[in-house]
């Protein structure tokens, strides 16, 4: 499915309805405004604020997916500042969690794309999906140890934050959706490359 999110950030912010364009299915699909304010607790798919915020984690993400693989291979000094910022994305990646856990999603499993809005299944489709991935990958787990007074060697720490490297699979389905397919393929071929280069660089250190 492809969603023109600021398109409907904007008839969202007008009231109006906005009509997609589905690339499965029979043809163009809607995503009503509700009027009446049911959902005010929940966020809508094409949120452009979510949006955001997505493109924020995904940042996060790309400094794991670099650094993690860092670490676990060398051990390096782990000054106060960079112990907070990392705090810092554990938290963001906690709070993206409780986001996920209320933000609707479109529904194409039966080729009719469908804007699910219904609490119910919102949970229950990020319980048994991604949150399966993220809690793990979120848990602080040196403090727990820290707690029961256990000693953990950092690169232990390390591989039980990898799995947060999966969420790289968020941004391709966001590139997807732009319209210039070429330069987001050169981009993950790119992406990938360096990813591939960069793991396999520090594993040959562990």
């Amino acid at each position: 499915i492809k969603v023109a999110h600021d398109d409907a950030g904007r008839a969202e912010e007008k009231g109006q309805t906005f009509i997609g364009e589905a690339v499965i299915g029979d043809g163009p699909f809607t995503f009503p405004v509700d009027p009446t304010g049911k959902y005010f607790s929940l966020i809508t798919p094409e949120s452009l604020k979510k949006e955001i915020w997505d493109w924020i984690v995904i940042l996060f993400v790309f400094y794991n997916s670099f650094y993690i693989p860092f670490a676990i291979a060398f051990e390096p000094d782990y000054p106060m500042g960079q112990a907070v910022f990392d705090y810092f994305v554990d938290i963001c990646f906690a709070i993206d969690i409780f986001l996920s856990f209320n933000t609707g999603y479109v529904d194409a499993s039966d080729f009719k794309p469908e804007r699910v809005m219904d609490a119910g299944r919102i949970r229950s489709n990020y319980f048994w999906g991604w949150f399966m991935i993220d809690f793990p990958a979120t848990f602080p787990f040196e403090l727990f140890f820290l707690m029961l007074g256990i000693k953990v060697d950092l690169q232990v720490l390390g591989l039980l934050k990898m799995p947060r490297l999966l969420r790289l699979s968020k941004l391709m389905k966001k590139l997807n959706k732009f319209k210039n397919a070429d330069l987001v393929q050169l981009f993950v071929i790119f992406f990938g490359l360096v990813f591939i280069v960069h793991l396999t660089g520090c594993l040959m250190f562990i």
